[in-house]
Protein backbone atom coordinates (compact mmCIF):
# COMPACT_ATOMS: atom_id res chain seq x y z
CA UNK A 1 0.00 0.00 0.00
CA UNK A 2 1.12 3.46 -1.12
CA UNK A 3 0.45 6.18 1.48
CA UNK A 4 0.82 9.82 0.34
CA UNK A 5 -0.94 13.11 1.29
CA UNK A 6 -0.87 16.33 2.24
CA UNK A 7 -0.57 16.34 6.04
CA UNK A 8 1.58 12.84 6.00
CA UNK A 9 5.13 11.44 5.54
CA UNK A 10 4.87 9.80 2.39
CA UNK A 11 5.30 5.86 2.70
CA UNK A 12 4.74 1.92 1.52
CA UNK A 13 3.43 -0.71 3.86
CA UNK A 14 3.16 -4.30 3.00
CA UNK A 15 -0.40 -5.90 3.90
CA UNK A 16 -1.50 -9.64 4.00
CA UNK A 17 -4.41 -10.76 3.12
CA UNK A 18 -5.51 -13.69 5.86
CA UNK A 19 -8.57 -15.44 4.40
CA UNK A 20 -8.75 -16.53 8.31
CA UNK A 21 -10.09 -13.92 9.96
CA UNK A 22 -10.74 -11.60 6.47
CA UNK A 23 -9.01 -9.21 7.46
CA UNK A 24 -5.77 -7.45 5.80
CA UNK A 25 -2.68 -7.45 8.19
CA UNK A 26 0.27 -4.68 8.01
CA UNK A 27 3.21 -6.38 8.13
CA UNK A 28 5.55 -3.04 8.11
CA UNK A 29 7.55 -0.81 6.01
CA UNK A 30 7.52 -2.82 2.46
CA UNK A 31 11.67 -2.17 1.62
CA UNK A 32 12.20 -4.15 4.78
CA UNK A 33 9.48 -6.65 4.48
CA UNK A 34 10.54 -7.31 1.02
CA UNK A 35 14.47 -7.47 1.79
CA UNK A 36 13.99 -9.77 4.22
CA UNK A 37 11.89 -11.66 2.37
CA UNK A 38 14.75 -11.93 -0.21
CA UNK A 39 17.47 -12.82 2.22
CA UNK A 40 15.33 -15.87 3.68
CA UNK A 41 15.00 -17.31 -0.20
CA UNK A 42 18.86 -16.58 -0.31
CA UNK A 43 19.27 -18.82 2.87
CA UNK A 44 17.02 -21.10 2.25
CA UNK A 45 18.71 -22.00 -1.55
CA UNK A 46 21.78 -21.98 0.30
CA UNK A 47 21.18 -24.37 2.97
CA UNK A 48 20.51 -26.89 -0.06
CA UNK A 49 23.73 -26.46 -1.82
CA UNK A 50 25.95 -27.76 0.68
CA UNK A 51 29.27 -26.54 -1.51
CA UNK A 52 27.81 -22.79 -1.62
CA UNK A 53 26.94 -20.74 -4.66
CA UNK A 54 28.55 -17.97 -6.63
CA UNK A 55 25.79 -14.58 -6.69
CA UNK A 56 25.01 -15.10 -10.74
CA UNK A 57 23.91 -18.17 -9.73
CA UNK A 58 22.22 -17.53 -6.57
CA UNK A 59 20.35 -15.05 -9.04
CA UNK A 60 19.47 -17.26 -11.57
CA UNK A 61 17.42 -19.67 -8.84
CA UNK A 62 15.80 -16.54 -7.53
CA UNK A 63 14.94 -14.90 -11.04
CA UNK A 64 16.61 -11.76 -9.74
CA UNK A 65 18.93 -9.24 -11.64
CA UNK A 66 22.67 -9.62 -10.27
CA UNK A 67 24.19 -6.43 -9.19
CA UNK A 68 28.28 -6.58 -9.97
CA UNK A 69 29.99 -5.11 -7.62
CA UNK A 70 32.05 -2.06 -7.28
Amino acid sequence: MHITGRDIEESTKALRFEKETMLWRLLGDANEVWQNADRAAIIALLRGAPTGMRAGLIADHLEKKEVPCE
